[in-house]
């Protein structure tokens, strides 16, 4: 499920606004927008998008926007010049919980705003399992 621009205020704006990380795709000319589902969406910056249904053949119907509270998602490619990790506000979320090894607890929200674009998150993830990151602004 991805989203187009709502037309006025976010919906349910009393709702706690959550940050959270997601890989975009990134096209030839800059824009983003998403990897696997609703695949033409150009998502802009800083304005709010309401999630719509987009059932996809071979993707299990989750509906939301889908985000990770870290910027930590092993079952995805998500390097290249292709692939941006993006800040991103949400609001009406759910938790999801998946195994580590698909990035842990997802987000699964109603509203999503892009925040930032390439926050290029150095990520590291020890072996203890504790999850560190710094930022390198590009």
């Amino acid at each position: 499920m991805q989203g187009r621009p709502g037309g006025g205020p976010c919906a349910g704006t009393e709702a706690p606004v959550t940050s959270g990380w997601k890989v975009f795709k990134r096209r030839k000319d800059g824009s983003v927008g998403p990897l696997f589902i609703d695949t033409r969406l150009r998502v802009p910056v800083g304005r709010w998008l309401r999630a719509e249904p987009h059932r996809t053949p071979g993707y299990a119907f989750r509906p939301g926007w889908h985000a990770t509270i870290k910027p930590y998602a092993p079952h995805l490619r998500t390097s290249g010049p292709d692939r941006v990790w993006c800040r991103v506000s949400l609001r009406g979320v759910r938790r999801y919980e998946r195994p580590e090894s698909q990035g842990g607890t997802w987000l699964l929200a109603a509203w999503l705003r892009l925040d930032e674009v390439d926050a290029n998150p150095n990520v590291s993830m020890p072996e203890n399992g504790r999850f560190e990151r710094g930022l390198k602004r590009v």
